[in-house]
């Protein structure tokens, strides 16, 4: 919080995508405080928070955030709410590889069904909590074992879909499933 109020002192930004849970000093306080500088009023803040409770989301407006993207988010609601926050437009080349690339195997729970019970239940840990490092880690591991789901699960990852690989990994356990997501 308190290196965003410097950043924003030293680069006037039009937009600041701001998380709410940080040390030292939380998103909520680093934006008031940058809301009181001088421009303050007009950067927009966007909150990037994990939570879905109602108390934060008033927290976040009562804080001056224009707008929140809750984690894990996908690429195209970065894209969205740029859009809508700074009336800006994208224009997308439809034929490169990044956006025409698409899973050509599907994911589901017998993807997984050769991996060992604890690592399954690691990335299931590291999902739940939304922790990217370990995910990214726990998938270089199944890249080890099993090169094509490796593939599959780093295409998710680069989409922030974190919630279909939950969703495979406990397809075949609906409680456990919607207990997670």
């Amino acid at each position: 919080g308190l290196k965003g109020i410097e950043l924003y002192q030293e680069w006037l930004p039009h937009l600041i995508w701001m998380d709410v849970r940080m040390p030292v000093m939380d998103g909520l306080e680093a934006t008031k405080r940058i809301r009181a500088l001088e421009g303050g009023r007009d950067v927009k803040i966007i909150a990037l928070t994990a939570s879905v409770f109602k108390e934060e989301r008033d927290s976040i407006v009562a804080a001056g955030m224009d707008d929140f993207v809750r984690k894990p988010y996908r690429r195209e609601e970065l894209f969205d709410c740029l859009v809508k926050n700074l009336n800006v437009r994208f224009i997308y080349d439809v034929s490169s590889p990044a956006y025409t690339k698409e899973l050509t195997t599907a994911l589901n729970s017998d993807s997984f069904a050769l991996l060992p019970q604890e690592l399954r239940m690691e990335l299931t840990n590291a999902l739940v909590n939304l922790d990217v490092a370990k995910i990214t880690q726990l998938i270089r591991r199944i890249s080890e074992l099993d090169l094509a789901l490796g593939d599959i699960l780093t295409s998710h990852a680069e989409q922030f879909d974190y919630t279909a690989i939950l969703r495979a990994l406990h397809a075949d356990d609906t409680s456990v499933a919607k207990e997670k997501i």
